[in-house]
């Protein structure tokens, strides 16, 4: 082959990776399917880049909303196009459970005593840790006065009095209703599988029924409601929260005592047709020094045990699983949720109703 015809080669070879033609080009590309915006882009600059400058596999990203159904059409058609899927662990449950998830093989991953307690299932390993937590305005709650510490103060509207707002879910505020009624946060999902459980729940959401001004059902509103000052303290994603503190310089505290936390997973669908791609890309993005990154653009926790020691300290004070954030927290119970949801839904929507 003479050099004009070895340029044009490389040419025609960069062009077929380029449009995506034949199959041994499609061999080097992943598809990654995650939930967009900011969270997306993290999982860009930590994950998808550096994996392909280090293997030379492209990442293909996609978005969804958490369409379990839409994964499991490619699961039954055998026409998988998607091989890893960031997913919730109610996600990861269920999809477990209706075999739309390839069983992992964590010796192709790393330790899987290595995670948090549940972030290493039989189906999707762990990558972040979010939660929903209390916060409050502190030109409302001055540090030179007594300042709202733990859940039983955000149900307290005689020391703290003011407006609050909560999400327009009976999830999380359930939880927290008995936490701050004095159940311990490991007898909490005992409690809430017996009907006396679930009134005793909905009697302490009463107590402050009169004062939620807003019911929140999108996770900007309630940084938007504290910083209008229409309520004096809100539950709220965590990661809403720290960006309002540290990008918008907003002047709000969280108050971790009674936080709810939740994870979000790596699964593959079964039938991928890379897998032995998608375990290249779970084995790098279960490293604990490549998870510690994240945390410098979103404030989640990473999920590895090992990774949280490594994350920047002045971060740490806004992860949800910071070793003094995470000692008065519950962990959300998926499998909980997955048999109760439609009935509590169907309490919460009459109990909000009277």
């Amino acid at each position: 082959m003479t050099e004009t015809n070895s340029a044009s080669g490389l040419v025609a070879a960069a062009l077929v990776l380029a449009i995506g033609g034949p199959v041994l080009a499609q061999d080097r590309v992943l598809a990654v399917t995650s939930w967009g915006g900011a969270y997306m882009a993290s999982q860009r600059e930590v994950y998808f880049k550096p994996f392909t400058a280090k293997t030379g596999i492209v990442v293909r990203e996609a978005e969804y909303d958490g369409e379990l159904p839409k994964i499991k059409a490619m699961v039954e058609s055998g026409r998988v196009s998607w091989d890893i899927v960031d997913t919730t662990m109610s996600l990861a449950v269920r999809g477990c459970d209706q075999g739309l998830w390839e069983k992992l093989d964590y010796s192709r991953i790393g330790d899987r005593a290595g995670f948090v307690p549940g972030g290493a299932l039989d189906c999707a390993v762990g990558s972040v840790i979010w939660s929903t937590v209390v916060a409050f305005d502190e030109r409302r709650f001055p540090a030179s006065g007594p300042q709202p510490q733990s859940i039983a103060d955000f149900f307290d509207v005689v020391r703290f009095p003011g407006a609050r707002a909560l999400g327009k879910r009976p999830r999380v505020n359930l939880e927290m209703a008995l936490m701050a009624d004095g159940v311990p946060p490991g007898d909490v999902y005992r409690t809430l599988s017996v009907p006396e459980g679930v009134e005793r729940a909905f009697r302490k959401l009463s107590t402050i029924k009169p004062f939620i001004k807003a019911w929140w059902d999108s996770g900007n509103r309630p940084t938007k409601l504290l910083a209008d000052g229409e309520v004096v303290m809100t539950t709220v994603l965590n990661g809403r929260i720290a960006y309002a503190i540290g990008h918008e310089k907003r002047p709000f505290k969280i108050m971790w005592h009674g936080q709810v936390w939740d994870m979000d997973l790596w699964a593959i669908p079964k039938g991928a047709r890379r897998l032995d791609l998608a375990y290249e890309f779970l084995r790098f993005a279960s490293d604990p020094t490549v998870m510690a990154k994240q945390s410098q653009h979103v404030a989640y926790g990473p999920a590895h045990v090992e990774a949280i020691a490594l994350v920047d300290p002045r971060v740490l004070p806004l992860l949800p699983n910071a070793p003094e954030n995470f000692a008065h927290g519950l962990q959300t119970d998926a499998r909980f949720w997955a048999a109760c949801q439609d009935e509590l839904a169907i309490q919460f929507a009459n109990w909000l109703a009277r």
